[in-house]
Order: structure tokens, then sequence, then C-alpha cells
């Protein structure tokens, strides 16, 4: 197969921050997938396509986890992490599912070493359940979501 029999590949970076290289039946599809999406004007939509995973850091991971009044459930990641990535759209699609019942987030653990130190963060990704202040659960590597929805309706119910 040459170059000329093979369909033109697009590469294209999500919001999510995933590089995919896609083929394309024609140059005109590969511009029409190609093309990023327009950032819309309002600011709430921009919120809604950047994820509703919230940010915890060094400075926000007492208040807003260690104090929370729900459970919490926190991703500890990098970005050139590959698994951290394929767990990525699990763990909005809970902040999103869980919205208001429990909070869901995430650790950079590049930005935020301490705390990866602090709980002894050996590799990524780890998720820990919070619940009261107290870890409840730890899992590492990447879950499965309906073991780590499970365990967030455990630490609501404890």
């Amino acid at each position: 197969m040459t170059s000329r029999d093979r369909p033109p590949l697009c590469i294209a970076t999500g919001r999510d921050g995933y590089t995919a290289r896609l083929a394309v039946e024609s140059v005109q599809a590969a511009t029409k997938q190609c093309t990023p999406p327009a950032i819309p004007a309002n600011p709430q939509e921009r919120l809604q396509q950047m994820g509703t995973a919230l940010e915890f850091t060094d400075s926000n991971f007492q208040s807003d986890v260690l104090e929370s009044s729900v459970p919490v459930l926190v991703d500890f990641w990098a970005p050139w992490c590959g698994p951290c990535r394929m767990i990525g759209p699990t763990i909005e699609e809970l902040a999103v599912e869980n919205a208001g019942s429990f909070k869901v987030g995430k650790v950079n653990v590049d930005d935020n070493n301490r705390l990866a130190m602090t709980y002894n963060v050996a590799s990524i990704p780890t998720i820990m359940i919070f619940n009261k202040g107290r870890l409840v659960q730890q899992f590492m590597g990447v879950q499965p979501k309906a073991k780590l929805q499970q365990a967030l309706d455990e630490a609501k119910s404890a």
C-alpha cells in the first residue's frame, strides 16, 4: 500500500488533552474532523466543556476534601500517565452523575507533590475515597466505574 492508497491522517488533540491520529476518507473530511470546536462565549458553557471533576491542590485539599460534609473521590494523576488518561473519562462521568451527592476531583501529582507524599502515592493513578476527613478506601490503577461508584455509595452509608 502506497501513501496515495492510504486515507489521510489527522492528528487532533481533544479538550481532555488526548492526542489521536484519525484516518479519514478525504482531505475535505479531514478538515471537517480536525477543526476544533468553537470555544463558547458563555463562561458557564466553557466550564461544562472543561469537565466537572474538581481540581484539588496542596492549598485547598484541607477545606475541599478533609472538611467536606460529603464523601470525596480523589484521583491522583499526571498528564503524562497513560493509565491516568484512560480513567479520566470515568472520573468525569462519576463527577457528573454524582453532582450534589459526592465530590469528585483530581490531584495533579506533578504540581502537588506534597499531597502525593502525604498519602504515600507510589504509583498513579491512585484513587482514594475520603469521608468525614478520613481515608476510607484506596485503589491503584485503572478501576471499573461500577467499583468506584460502589465505593462512593458505601462511604455515604457509613
